[in-house]
């Protein structure tokens, strides 16, 4: 079974923070990233900072939010500039928010599926 997931390029700062936890969303710009809130979305949201850098976390729920709300404040200058806000009081609009959960081990869940098929099997 081939798990759906997207691709996120993000800055260090973001990736650093996304990998220790401390970041549990991902906001993007409707404008590019409507199609995430289709019938069938990602499960796997994928993160990559440079060549070498890729961490994965299971996506837990995909919406639509005002991003104030979701930071709990305004979005720094460069995350307006990322969501391609008018930065002279940038309009106020919903953006799309990823929430993050687990990291995803493709190990953990062959692991965890073979345990099911064993246990399925033996009853």
């Amino acid at each position: 079974m081939k798990v759906k997931k997207v691709l996120f390029m993000v800055r260090r700062e973001y990736y650093d923070a996304i990998v220790s936890g401390e970041k549990q969303e991902e906001i993007r710009n409707p404008d590019n990233w409507q199609w995430l809130l289709g019938d069938d979305p990602p499960k796997v949201a994928v993160f990559m900072c440079g060549k070498n850098r890729i961490h994965r976390r299971q996506i837990t729920r995909i919406y639509m939010e005002d991003p104030a709300k979701v930071l709990g404040r305004e979005p720094s200058y460069q995350g307006k500039l990322d969501l391609c806000y008018d930065i002279g009081g940038y309009p106020k609009r919903d953006c799309i928010v990823v929430e993050l959960g687990d990291v995803y081990s493709v190990e953990g869940i062959e692991r965890y599926m073979n345990e099911k098929i064993k246990k399925a099997l033996e009853e």
